[in-house]
């Protein structure tokens, strides 16, 4: 998990959820050191405590996610999240957050018991994405590594 946290903090995004001065949410995401996928942000998960799910943190923290990639993140064109065909109630929360269905990897995951799930592509896009942010986040990346 430690290699995660790092991942997000030095190329992509984390934020957490407080109460009482417990983590009690997060989200992250972070980009590839391939220069023609730096636009991306990608890899996320959101966990909420499952005691307080159902109480608004999940809206709370994707909207800060959201509003931060818009007012400080030029370089992120996309930001995927991949959720599995079978959680519905994942699919439409961010869907009704601005997400957009946008292709279906079928039966890519295999379940512990077996079955296979398929995996959906839902995007959101940043408004405030820029060439220049993009090219100045280039200029970052530690030994960028080039697509061919």
């Amino acid at each position: 998990m430690g290699w995660v946290l790092k991942e997000g903090l030095k190329y992509g995004l984390v934020l957490v959820i407080e109460e009482g001065g417990e983590i009690v949410g997060y989200l992250k995401a972070f980009t590839s050191r391939f220069k023609c996928l730096a636009h991306v942000l990608t890899n996320a998960t959101m966990i909420v405590h499952p005691e307080l799910q159902g109480k608004g943190y999940g809206g709370q923290l994707i909207e800060a996610y959201l509003r931060e990639i818009e007012a400080n993140m030029p370089h992120i064109l996309r930001f995927e999240l991949l959720p599995h065909r079978s959680n519905t109630r994942a699919i439409e929360f961010y869907r009704k957050h601005g997400f957009r269905w946008e292709s279906m990897a079928f039966q890519k995951i295999r379940k512990p018991q077996g079955n296979f799930d398929s995996e959906v592509t839902l995007v959101w896009f940043n408004p405030n994405f820029s060439e220049e942010g993009l090219k100045r986040y280039h200029a970052l990346l530690s030994r960028p590594i080039f697509c061919t």
